[in-house]
């Protein structure tokens, strides 16, 4: 982040007598702070910052300050203070850019009824408000989902209790969508509240009967986390003892189980803690998967019966799963983990791509300038169908991150095509790609400069993009959380408002 400490004199009328590239660069200072700021919440000392900010970029926001290359809208135009969208639509015009959020994506084609966490997204609106893409086919339409700017680790799809009642189950009585209990019959377990607990999302449940072996609740189907072997796993749950006893039962522990696509493969087992279970107290398995051909891990609590009925009452709170050595923050995961939340971190939204059929079609194809700039903020993954390239935007060419050389722009065909080699990054990424008429085309992975792998052919005109997420027949998964198609080359300037913009809408650290 880069900050520039020649201090500002809050008064639009007197700037000290900056010229207009200093008045420009200060201004952009400022945005880059405070959006920092704002990406680091739960920091008090810069939250309390932010604060003492906002009167002064309301202050010296109020007119526009034109500076050549530099050019920057300031004020209600370029809303420093808290609108993306406008930000963008200031920096490179209102209907070339777009952001998902929640006042941007919606179910239904014309663009009036807000998406919901883990619907479709039927249509997007662009930062000036019009419809940008759209999706006529319901079954073809990405998903809608937010995560925190941190990053999402909790893989567990439902821990806040979705879809869960109180009752005995069978009786009125639901366990959380996704979950299932094995090993003892339904009407011999009881939902007794679903009140929070210390802040975490919380169940108590009541088992009271004969179990026919040992006790699994499972967390979610087998096959809805993917894994793989040499990875590290960490399941954990606060799991205490509320009422009943533990007589009968000789041990209770977390268990992280492993499957392939023929079945179940082995477990990871976190020990027993029956001697504490009386204790609220986060209990954990963790450790690496071994068995070959795994494809998906699951967590599960497990209680060992020994002989004879058991009656016992447990809290079972802010279950977790992820891909890690040891627990993290809790993170609340719901609407089938499509809306997944932390405490003291913002969010960021998303559409999700399946790689089969989903893609959005632009309103008005995006064709036939000699310079333009494209940018998006994603974590477009590969697929077997097309393990070189994941598809950003596309049409008769193609904007796409490469397996090889990190990002590639093809017009057309392979005969134009540039591959640039860039920084490797793992999961999200702002990619950005400039041409000015018949110059080398440029680009950047998250505000570094790449370097150019091999090139071939003319972009310029470019021949066209009708889509985001898909090529002709050739689809990509993963997430985009903004972007741009831009009807010319932007300015340095320009490229760091974008760029800092699209970072701020994915949680990317450029």
């Amino acid at each position: 982040m880069s900050f520039i400490t020649t201090p500002i004199n809050p008064d639009p009328a007197n700037q000290g007598g900056d010229s207009g590239e200093v008045k420009a660069l200060k201004t952009l200072a400022i945005h880059d702070f405070y959006f920092g700021a704002a990406a680091r919440a739960d920091d008090p000392d810069l939250g309390a910052t932010r604060e003492r900010i906002n009167p002064l970029l309301t202050a010296i926001g109020q007119s526009e300050i034109a500076c050549g290359e530099y050019f920057v809208t300031a004020g209600p135009k370029l809303n420093l203070l808290n609108n993306i969208n406008a930000a963008l639509g200031a920096a490179v015009g209102a209907n070339n850019a777009f952001v998902i959020d929640p006042e941007t994506v919606f179910s239904d084609t014309a663009g009036t009824t807000p998406a919901t966490f883990g619907g479709g997204i039927a249509a997007i609106r662009d930062t000036g408000g019009a419809l940008f893409a759209v999706q006529d086919t319901p079954s073809a339409r990405p998903a809608y989902g937010r995560h925190p700017a941190s990053g999402l680790r909790n893989r567990l799809p439902n821990n806040r209790m979705d879809g869960a009642a109180v009752g005995v189950l069978g009786a009125g009585g639901a366990l959380p969508t996704g979950w299932s209990l094995v090993n003892i019959a339904t009407g011999e377990v009881e939902i007794v509240s679903l009140a929070p607990k210390s802040g975490r999302p919380n169940i108590r449940i009541r088992l009271n009967g004969t179990p026919t072996g040992n006790i699994q609740i499972n967390f979610t189907p087998p096959a809805s986390v993917s894994s793989a072997t040499g990875q590290t796993w960490t399941g954990s749950a606060w799991v205490q003892q509320v009422g009943g006893s533990s007589a009968n039962i000789s041990g209770v522990a977390l268990i992280n189980t492993h499957f392939s696509t023929s079945g179940f493969l082995g477990a990871t087992n976190g020990g027993s803690f029956l001697s504490t279970i009386e204790s609220d107290l986060r209990r954990v398995a963790s450790g690496g998967i071994a068995p070959e051909s795994v494809t998906n891990t699951g967590g599960v609590l497990q209680l060992i019966h020994a002989s004879g009925p058991i009656d016992i009452t447990l809290d079972i709170s802010a279950p977790q799963l992820e891909q890690a050595s040891a627990p993290s923050a809790v993170q609340v995961t719901g609407a089938n983990g499509f809306d997944v939340t932390e405490e003291g971190q913002r969010s960021v939204y998303y559409m999700r791509k399946d790689g089969v059929d989903d893609r959005l079609t632009l309103s008005a194809a995006f064709s036939g300038q000699t310079s333009y700039t494209l940018a998006a903020a994603h974590d477009v993954a590969f697929l077997p169908a097309a393990p070189n390239e994941g598809i950003i935007f596309g049409g008769t060419g193609r904007f796409t991150k490469t397996v090889s050389s990190g990002l590639r722009w093809r017009n057309e065909s392979t005969d134009n095509q540039v591959d640039f080699s860039t920084q490797s990054v793992a999961g999200r990424q702002v990619d950005m790609v400039r041409v000015a008429g018949a110059a080398a085309p440029e680009a950047w992975r998250n505000g570094q400069a790449a370097t150019i792998n091999t090139t071939a052919g003319s972009f310029s005109p470019l021949v066209g993009l009708a889509h985001i997420g898909s090529a002709g027949t050739t689809y990509s998964a993963g997430r985009i959380y903004g972007g741009a198609l831009i009807p010319a080359a932007i300015t340095p300037t320009q490229r760091r408002i974008v760029e800092r913009a699209l970072a701020y809408a994915s949680g990317v650290t450029l």
